[in-house]
């Protein structure tokens, strides 16, 4: 029940916020809850029952320090400002975080419509980047990078389409609004061991929310191809690695490859784990307690998991290039999950030759611990942690085994049910991980040397059976189909010519297809090409409309110039920058071998009950060969 000096219904704050601040009632003026109502009032319920729970708390911290003599303020002057500190996180000038996704999108409109207008009127290019940048600015948004060297004679045609495309702004938005959200959980210390695992709970279900709304996008939307076959893209989807177990065993397979590939040349295998310093930590677990339980560090310094990852990323960088200047070479796999807290670390099995792991270690350890606050207490055994993999005991595989199963899916672990914190099933963890790493935008795995994976996948679309592949001639490319279809990694990278050469000199390499056209016009066309895009360029076609562009102020419109448009076709991504093209096959020794030879129409589903966000049911242009 609420206290007498709580309101029985606050406007815009849920009943559930009002209840929990009703227990500190008391402590209260009558005037404080028009404050809070403010501050809480256009957030959605689950914020409100958190900050309401941090209001609570830190009130009743203040009165215990009154009672000891320490605090002699306000009781709710700090929790005020505390609270007025949290919702500047959340409210960025007129963007509420917190909002709703129409109101979300909503923004994203206007703020594109803001753009547009600021594009079409100003003349002086410097004035016009100026104006835009004051946006961006505005929100704390960064200026966007082109994916690709820019066409000086259109340097600044995909930076504006950027600008005005209210997709874009939603993107950035709801990538911002993740990483707040986050951020202020983690000041509140809501993220740790026995609280909220990993990440937030809010993020958690954000993901949630996402995967199903895309699922259902992907239903649909069909794909048709060349023989009439028709599937939903989300049965197409569920064929490759964005399937989680799919993914879980394709990496598996290539783990142990790589165990299979050393145990050939006699190379040893080490386990490696890097951690951060300190600093970087938000909370720290209670030692020898029965259950979870953790405090706030003293030491952190307000750094993120994406500076986290960023320090481990930039050490082993470092780490690569003294191993380039000794001749080191290794492979092997990174994995990058979080502490309890969502700081975080990664584990490495790596391969080397026997004479150069211990010389490897010395060196790693050197760059983790003496290179960055080395008198910290238990640096020397934390910073650095590796273990020489003994096959009597394990395989490498197997040591890596419960780290790729609870950062993808959960499974694959026979009787083990639950995470380290023995509270959380292996499910939930996964799902929790990937959130975490969504959020903060973290590359979960990543492989350490060997042939390329893209490769691997096109040849396992070919198969040994193809016309392309001749038997009697032998060569790489057979040898490599012939693996890659038994799903053999170890003969794969053999045949690729070892795990330690130069990826330019390996027989196969990935070949891509850029459209000099767009599909549907006369003269349609492709232009194979390698890995190297700048030799092919498409000319550039000026397209007159009629209608001249508009921008609308009040009720008056004012007409601009005539912009001209141009039929990017394939060469160019739909904001201009240059395209890197399409995979359609493997360059062989120089020579071209198609593993993609079907066409697809992309079209909406007869059967969808929705135009998911489109006027009208209309076919899509064809994709590129795949």
């Amino acid at each position: 029940m609420t206290a007498p000096n709580t309101p029985h219904r606050m406007q815009g704050v849920v009943p559930q916020a009002v209840e929990i601040l009703g227990t500190v009632a008391n402590d209260l003026a009558p005037g404080t809850w028009n404050f809070i109502q403010e501050n809480l009032c256009d957030m959605d319920p689950g914020h409100q029952r958190g900050l309401a729970r941090a209001y609570v708390a830190t009130i009743k911290r203040c009165r215990n320090e009154r009672l000891e003599g320490v605090y002699k303020g306000s009781l709710e002057a700090e929790a005020n400002t505390r609270l007025r500190e949290y919702r500047a996180h959340y409210q960025i000038h007129d963007l509420c975080l917190t909002g709703s996704d129409r109101d979300l999108k909503d923004f994203s409109l206007e703020r594109a419509a803001e753009c547009r207008s600021i594009i079409y009127r100003e003349e002086d290019e410097g004035r016009l980047l100026r104006r835009v940048a004051a946006v961006l600015e505005r929100y704390g948004l960064e200026w966007p990078t082109p994916f690709s060297k820019v066409d000086e004679r259109r340097d600044l045609m995909p930076l504006l389409n950027r600008f005005k495309c209210n997709r874009w702004w939603m993107r950035q938005i709801r990538r911002l609004q993740a990483l707040e959200v986050e951020r202020v959980k983690r000041l509140r210390g809501d993220v740790g061991a026995g609280r909220q695992l990993y990440c937030s709970d809010w993020n958690v279900k954000r993901l949630t929310r996402a995967i199903v709304r895309n699922a259902q996008t992907l239903s649909g939307v069909e794909a048709i191809n060349d023989d009439g076959e028709v599937f939903t893209l989300d049965e197409l989807q569920q064929l490759g690695v964005a399937n989680p177990e799919i993914r879980r065993s394709e990496l598996m397979v290539r783990m142990r490859g790589f165990e299979e590939v050393a145990a050939k040349y006699g190379h040893k295998s080490e386990f490696w784990t890097f951690t951060t310093p300190s600093r970087f930590h938000r909370m720290t677990k209670v030692k020898n307690s029965k259950t979870p339980k953790v405090f706030k560090n003293p030491k952190w310094d307000g750094s993120c998991p994406g500076a986290g990852q960023d320090w481990l990323s930039n050490k082993w960088a470092s780490i690569r290039s003294k191993f380039d200047r000794k001749g080191i070479r290794c492979y092997g796999f990174r994995i990058a999950e979080p502490h309890h807290d969502g700081t975080p670390h990664w584990h490495l099995l790596l391969f080397f030759h026997p004479d150069e792991a211990a010389q490897a270690r010395k060196i790693a350890r050197h760059y983790l611990w003496k290179t960055d606050s080395p008198g910290e207490p238990g640096a020397w055994r934390h910073r650095f942690n590796s273990k020489a993999i003994d096959p009597e005991k394990g395989t490498a595989a197997g040591y890596l085994a419960k780290y790729v199963s609870k950062n993808i899916n959960g499974t694959g672990l026979g009787d083990l049910e639950s995470d380290e914190d023995g509270t959380t099933s292996l499910a939930e963890s996964a799902d929790r991980v990937r959130s975490w790493a969504s959020a903060w935008g973290i590359r979960q795995f990543q492989q350490i040397g060997g042939p390329s994976v893209t490769v691997w996948r096109e040849l396992r679309r070919l198969g040994p059976e193809d016309d392309q592949v001749d038997e009697e001639e032998g060569g790489a490319l057979w040898e490599a189909v012939t693996a890659a279809d038994q799903g053999d990694w170890c003969s794969f990278v053999i045949a690729m010519g070892g795990p330690s050469i130069p990826r330019s000199a390996r027989p196969l390499k990935p070949a891509y297809w850029i459209q000099s056209r767009p599909i549907g016009t006369e003269g349609v066309g492709g232009v194979p090409i390698g890995t190297d895009t700048s030799g092919y360029g498409p000319a550039q076609e000026s397209v007159k409309t009629d209608s001249v562009p508009k921008v609308y102020q009040g009720s008056e419109s004012v007409h601009v110039p005539e912009v001209p448009a141009f039929i990017p076709g394939r060469a160019y991504t739909e904001y201009g920058d240059l395209s890197k093209g399409k995979v359609f096959g493997l360059w062989v020794l120089g020579k071209p071998v198609l593993t993609r030879l079907q066409t697809w129409i992309i079209q909406l589903a007869k059967t969808s009950g929705s135009d998911w966000g489109l006027n009208q049911r209309r076919e899509c242009a064809a994709l590129d060969l795949c």
